[in-house]
């Protein structure tokens, strides 16, 4: 197992996770954790990607959406999948952390 398989397995703690991302990226982190699906969908338009940490530890990435789905990437196992909007906000409230990056 890599070390960046680990690292994304073990992310559980959403403020160190943003403090690393403001410190090795050059823009600001969001906590996005309780937003809508609909806010979520404004940022990843804006071309910000969300980092969603559910209660098992197991990080995604809210990457995209259409008219009916959005997409998460799995960096672990380097595959996406769509969910209806409607099943991923019921998801996304099941006690996901996310959080947003909007490059400077």
């Amino acid at each position: 197992t890599s070390i960046r398989t680990n690292l994304i397995r073990n992310i559980v703690d959403a403020a160190s996770v943003s403090e690393a991302m403001e410190t090795f990226l050059p823009g600001r982190s969001l906590n996005l954790t309780g937003a809508p699906v609909r806010a979520l969908l404004y940022y990843l338009n804006m071309g910000a990607p969300i980092l969603v940490v559910p209660a098992d530890g197991h990080a995604l990435v809210l990457c995209g959406f259409d008219q009916y789905n959005v997409t998460f990437y799995d960096p672990v196992e380097g595959s996406s999948t769509k969910m209806g909007q409607q099943d991923a906000g019921e998801f996304l409230a099941d006690g996901c952390s996310l959080l947003g990056y909007i490059p400077r």
